[in-house]
């Protein structure tokens, strides 16, 4: 397209993914003290899950797959309830 002088644009370089790493939505991570959790499906409801951050970019973060399987599902979203649970909050 044609750009004009002053113009703000919006880009993306895609650079390349490390070995042994996942992309995850930045909506899909949540911050726990200092460790990143996701919030892996399982038959009974999420377990959480520690992830390393290896880097972060437009709306996503390039984690360690270590503690991750290929067919994991993890939630997205409004994660604070998760939490909540992870952390005792709202039981009685």
């Amino acid at each position: 397209g044609n750009y004009h002088v002053g113009e703000m644009v919006e880009m993306y370089i895609q650079g390349s993914q490390p070995k042994g790493s996942v992309l995850i939505p930045s909506n899909a991570l949540i911050r726990n003290g200092k460790d990143y959790l996701v919030f892996v499906r399982t038959p009974k409801g999420f377990r959480p899950v520690v992830v390393q951050v290896l880097e972060e970019r437009s709306k996503i973060f390039i984690v360690n797959a270590q503690n991750l399987h290929p067919n994991d599902s993890v939630a997205v979203g409004s994660l604070i309830g998760l939490k909540g649970m992870i952390n005792n909050l709202g039981e009685e």
